[in-house]
């Protein structure tokens, strides 16, 4: 009887697992239609670029200068993106004006 009560348990908090894996993936797709799609490719790329910087630094290899350059050239334009998403009437605008009624600032959000 026992085994038979550590079963059912198992099986309850498989269930509840479940559910909140679900209410996640809803969630995070959400959140993923809400960022524009040239700030989220733009991320993207970046990213990319920042990891093939550190595969060239962690092996000891320079890095191409034309690729650094194609890394600040990227990480000018995200910057810009996340500006014109900051301003009045952007993404970003709600979550700024929130924290600044809340008195919070950038650094202890």
């Amino acid at each position: 009887m026992a085994e038979q009560d550590r079963s059912d348990e198992i099986i309850e908090r498989l269930d509840r697992l479940i559910k909140v894996m679900e209410d996640f993936a809803e969630i995070y797709a959400r959140a993923e239609r809400e960022v524009p799609e040239a700030l989220h490719r733009n991320t993207m790329y970046y990213h990319d670029l920042f990891c093939i910087k550190v595969a060239h630094e962690t092996s000891g290899l320079p890095m191409d200068p034309d690729l650094n350059a194609e890394l600040d050239r990227v990480h000018h334009r995200l910057v810009e993106h996340i500006a014109e998403h900051t301003t009045q009437g952007g993404l970003f605008h709600p979550q700024y004006q929130r924290f600044k009624k809340e008195g919070k600032t950038k650094v202890n959000r």
